[in-house]
């Protein structure tokens, strides 16, 4: 939090050395976009105009929650982790940022599997291809080997982007006779941006790559707890699926999800149905129904259980609490006249998305109601 410019400017700092060792190509004014965000001001402009006049305080959680709504999806594990404090990342060899093999190479790598089926590159796609392949996927997954500079994330687009000219990036390839060719044809198409002294390249879809990212954080999961004597490996890959998600505090829960079926806990299932609680009453569904996917992927004896307990959950977590409607006759009524409204929470759950606009849609009709 910060009260005064010299405040913000020192947590606009800090947040900036945040994306800096996360590997991220987020720069300054950005981050201090998001912290004037945090704040409550429309942009830093407004925030320094504003602050100049008079300190203003603002509650941490209000900060906090503002925050991680200004920055992209990927930005939320670090920051999260930055905000809770959790151990820093220990730098490997080299130069590669201290977070990079945490918050970038899982887009990279997703990336360079995506982008080998892109209509442009993937085989059949016209003279040229086996170059275009090269280009994009083969600088990606570095198959033509030896060393190549890391690429940062630019986490708004999920292009990875690569200091130096075409040449110092392509290295060999752009000896081709063909490159300059090829080359200019993806940049048109916009698979590769080049821009002064970068190299980026920019995957089409960015929802799929996300979506497969969490996908394969869970699925990682999955493979760690079937493996005995890698505890410390699953408790890693829960980590990052949880804060990937957009759970908070996500060290400190994955050790508690880890207690799964502990004494501590009268169900089995009790850390999930109140991780569940917590999410639902923070407001945050989509978050909610992931983090369901989650957990009935990876502890899937309980998952009608759970799944049975959803439509109590939003009902007394998010309309009674996060909306503030405990004892409402708006809340009442509703549920009196929509009386297949449960129905629709659970059909809505396997696709976050959509569980988002279902709740969401109820909440709107149950606000009116008089």
């Amino acid at each position: 939090m910060y009260s005064t410019i010299d405040g913000a400017k020192q947590r606009a700092n800090s947040l900036d050395k945040v994306m800096k060792t996360s590997g991220f190509a987020f720069p300054l004014r950005k981050s201090q976009h998001a912290v004037a965000r945090g704040g409550g001001f429309r942009d830093w402009h407004d925030m320094t105009s504003a602050l100049k006049k008079q300190e203003r305080h603002c509650d941490p959680e209000t900060f906090r929650r503002r925050l991680i709504e200004a920055l992209p999806a990927p930005c939320e594990a670090p920051v999260r982790a930055w905000l809770n404090r959790e151990p820093k990342e220990e730098a490997p060899s080299g130069d590669v940022p201290a977070g990079w093999y945490r918050y970038v190479f899982p887009y990279q790598f997703t990336a360079a599997a995506m982008l080998r089926h892109d209509p442009a590159i993937r085989p059949g796609s016209g003279p040229g291809q086996r170059l275009r392949e090269k280009l994009v996927p083969g600088v990606l997954l570095n198959m033509n080997g030896g060393h190549r500079p890391y690429p940062r994330l630019e986490p708004d687009t999920l292009a990875l982007v690569y200091e130096g000219t075409p040449v110092d990036v392509f290295a060999e390839d752009a000896l081709h006779p063909r490159f300059e060719v090829e080359l200019q044809a993806l940049q048109k198409i916009g698979l590769i941006d080049v821009r002064n002294g970068q190299v980026a390249i920019v995957p089409p879809d960015r929802d799929k790559i996300l979506d497969r990212v969490l996908r394969d954080k869970i699925d990682k999961v999955t493979y760690w707890l079937s493996e005995p004597g890698y505890a410390g490996d699953a408790s890693n890959a829960l980590r990052d699926a949880l804060a990937a998600i957009g759970v908070d505090d996500a060290l400190r829960l994955a050790e508690t999800l880890l207690q799964y079926g502990g004494d501590a806990y009268i169900l089995p299932s009790g850390p999930i149905k109140e991780t569940l609680r917590d999410l639902a009453v923070a407001g945050r569904v989509q978050a909610f129904a992931r983090f369901f996917d989650l957990s009935a992927t990876v502890w899937p004896k309980d998952k009608e259980l759970i799944r049975g307990m959803v439509p109590a959950i939003i009902l007394n977590a998010y309309f009674a609490e996060h909306l503030g409607l405990v004892g409402s006759s708006r809340l009442i009524a509703w549920t009196r006249n929509t009386p297949d409204w449960a129905h629709d929470v659970d059909a809505a759950l396997a696709t976050p998305a959509m569980f988002e606009r279902v709740v969401r849609g109820m909440a709107d009709a149950i606000r009116p109601m008089p």
